[in-house]
């Protein structure tokens, strides 16, 4: 009998084990009013919630018939009847946006307007709600049987059996203003939290929101000083932003856009911790379901998850490695009141062919700049290289002092984990650095507008003997360091140098403004400070006048390729830039030929991905549109309208096993016939009428191996919309 007991509790075990779903993300959240929810909730607010955002009720519900510790689709209110919109409903709706299909997210909210953070400590509740708590307060402690922090333990268990805890969310402070014990206490309250959930080992990041800014008229805000202190003393804290969110018209709460934009950034911090960002679902146009970390697109832009301006590659150990500066969309605004570049941190790509991209997560962020303004969103272009083992990061930002530095961070390894220097280089104040490590011994960094000035053996100091210049800035003279290799040369508006070697000469490549916008131009020298001469254009303006361009030019394999930027994921807005790849040829002279842009990019794909064909090769009467403008993550469609439309795909791997079907996803407003060549077999596709997109197979008449080019043709006039092919 005790050997059967014994496998019963074992098979229970394993099932409980196996009900706890960890794609079911968890968060808690508590606080008192604006995580409670204090503004009112919009008819915008109750529409378009997915049913793979949760809330677990934390009281009875009878209005809306929900029952403590059930799980329901999180549509306000998120915390008690009777409460209003709070951060965690657009926390939750980022989320779902960027994660994967099958990843869903669950919320707990347990919040009290008016309490101090002294309520969430067990050792401290009795006597709160004894002595303290105002009479308004006292039906909200009951609803809790007043104990708040023991009904968020009690709930998040039962949450622990369907899913995983991967983070806590709170908003409180208002009530505690100006005390430096604040953050202690809080910290009392999360260490609870690891022990009583048995949480321990985890890295469990508490997001902290800051409250109303002065700027604002926030009558609590110098509590923003003692938030700013928490990740000083709970390592596992970031503090949430919270100026420009707009506010209600106490000066305490957040109104509904406020409390929207609040969550909203609660979620794209959550989202950069967990390797993602909000700018785009997971499954975005090219992603081939891999990891959460990998994308496979061989066609441009080449990362599909989130933007990826100014982007330096690198080849280190036999692979690429692509160091872009991180757009994500506006917080700040410009001096002129418009939406500005905003940048809050770095990513590191790689990849061994050029299709297939790994994202090594975040190595830098602006909170870990010792010298640098923590909420700045100035983390311009960087820069990375190599030296007797040791890798070495360039990164400017903007400093406490005022102005921007450059700073370096150093790593045993390109994908770091990287470590800031205590104060940035001495001498440089720009931005956009690049190191060159000449064949003379020297390494040369490059910043700002062509400015350049030798390296000691340190890699982190200007060498002794630069040479020195006055120059004037108005009615002022400054002394600078190093030289200006672009003093004498077409500079509009110079900035991001790039220098590299070539076959005995120097190259110094840069954007500037020719007309209206950025091109790309270089100059040639034989030395490494110039003088250089100016030879054109490597790349000329972007047609749809995208403001800027900034790039690098790297050798892999034997293939020269230029790296560069263009907003193809955001042609509303050419401040959030994505990174693309073209190759790049050298002639006789070495002169540089001329490089345009494409949609195809550099990287081979393979027959059996989804293949976008409106990343086209050529193209003769189709047109490219977006799937969905109000997601432009989302990609491309091909429109064929007419008899003899087509597009043309080169460079895909059929492999050594033939495939047995071709499938397309199609949407046609009447019976139509496409044509697709896949080397020399030809494929018919007849499609009769669809009402929405369907996904169409059909069988290959041939055996189609090794590498092909693909085409596309219209046989019949019909309009047809094409998504995708691909071949298995």
């Amino acid at each position: 009998m005790k050997r059967i007991l014994i496998s019963v509790i074992a098979v229970l075990a394993a099932f409980a084990v196996q009900a706890q779903d960890p794609d079911f993300h968890v968060y808690l959240c508590f606080g008192q009013s604006n995580m409670e929810g204090n503004a009112r909730i919009e008819e915008q607010d109750l529409k378009g919630v997915s049913d793979r955002f949760k809330m677990m009720a934390t009281v009875d519900d009878l209005e809306r018939q929900r029952v403590k510790g059930q799980w329901y689709t999180a549509v306000p209110p998120l915390c008690r009847p009777n409460t209003g919109l709070t951060p965690a409903d657009y926390f939750g709706r980022t989320l779902v946006e960027a994660l994967p299909e099958n990843v869903k997210v669950g919320v707990i909210n347990v919040a009290i307007g008016g309490c101090h953070i002294e309520t969430f400590l067990p050792d401290s509740i009795a006597s709160y709600v004894e002595k303290r708590a105002p009479g308004w307060m006292k039906g909200m402690l009951a609803a809790y049987d007043n104990d708040p922090y023991a009904r968020l333990v009690e709930m998040a268990k039962i949450a622990q059996k369907d899913g995983v805890i991967k983070g806590i969310l709170v908003h409180q402070g208002e009530s505690n203003t100006g005390d430096p014990r604040w953050p202690y206490q809080l910290k009392k309250v999360y260490d609870n939290l690891i022990h009583d959930l048995g949480l321990q080992g985890q890295v469990v990041p508490l997001l902290v929101g800051e409250v109303v800014h002065s700027d604002q008229g926030g009558v609590c805000a110098s509590h923003n000083d003692v938030i700013a202190t928490v990740p000083s003393v709970i390592p596992q804290a970031q503090v949430i932003g919270s100026s420009g969110c707009t506010v209600a018209f106490d000066n305490l709460h957040f109104n509904a856009a406020g409390y929207r934009e609040l969550g909203r950034r609660y979620g794209l911090r959550m989202l950069q911790l967990l390797g993602y960002d909000a700018s785009a679902p997971a499954q975005s146009q090219n992603e081939c379901n891999l990891t959460d970390n990998v994308m496979v697109t061989g066609t441009n832009p080449i990362i599909t998850n989130q933007f990826t301006a100014d982007p330096t590659a690198r080849v280190f150990n036999g692979k690429i490695y692509m160091y872009p500066s991180h757009d994500i969309p506006s917080v700040i605004t410009h001096h002129d009141g418009s939406a500005w570049f905003s940048m809050e941190d770095y990513h590191v790509f790689s990849s061994e062919d050029l299709t297939t991209w790994t994202d090594h997560g975040v190595i830098v962020k602006q909170e870990d700049v010792p010298w640098g303004k923590p909420d700045a969103y100035s983390m311009w272009a960087p820069d990375c290289v190599e030296k007797d083992g040791k890798y070495y990061f360039y990164f400017p930002n903007a400093s406490k002092t005022g102005g921007f530095a450059v700073g370096v961070a150093v790593a045993d390894s390109p994908e770091g984990p990287f470590v800031c220097e205590p104060e940035p280089i001495k001498g440089i104040n720009g931005i956009d650095p690049c190191v060159l490590l000449a064949s003379d011994g020297n390494a040369y960094i490059f910043w700002g507008n062509g400015r350049c000035a030798k390296l000691k053996d340190n890699m982190k100091e200007l060498a002794d003997d630069n040479p020195r210049e006055m120059v004037k800035w108005g009615p002022h003279e400054f002394e600078m360091v190093g030289v200006n290799c672009l003093k004498d040369l077409p500079n509009r508006q110079a900035e991001g140098p790039f220098a590299f070697e070539y076959n005995g000469n120097y190259y110094l490549t840069y954007p500037y403004v020719r007309e209206n916008t950025e091109v790309l131009g270089y100059a040639m020298s034989k030395n490494p400070m110039g003088p250089y001469e100016y030879k054109g254009i490597i790349m000329a303006e972007h047609e749809n006048g995208c403001w800027t361009n900034h790039h690098s030019i790297v050798n892999y394999k034997g293939q020269w390729y230029l790296f560069y930027h263009h907003n193809a994921f955001s042609p509303d807005f050419d401040k959030n830039r994505s990174a693309q790849i073209e190759r790049l040829y050298f002639n006789e002279d070495g002169t540089i030929r001329e490089v345009k842009p494409t949609m195809r990019g550099v990287g081979p794909v393979k027959a059996s991905h989804k293949i976008h064909i409106d990343r086209y090769s050529s193209m003769e009467g189709a047109r490219i549109e977006y799937l969905d403008t109000s997601d432009y993550f989302k990609g491309w469609k091909t429109v064929f309208a007419n008899a003899g439309d087509y597009v043309a795909f080169n460079e895909v791997d059929f492999g050594k096993e033939a495939p047995k079907n071709l499938t397309i996803r199609v949407k046609a407003a009447a019976d139509a016939s496409l044509e697709v060549v896949a080397g020399k077999t030809v494929v018919k596709t007849d499609v009769a009428k669809t009402e929405d997109w369907a996904e169409i197979s059909f069988p290959m008449p041939a055996k189609v191996k090794g590498m092909q080019d693909i085409t596309v043709r219209l046989k019949t006039d019909a309009d047809v919309e094409v998504d995708w092919i691909t071949f298995k």
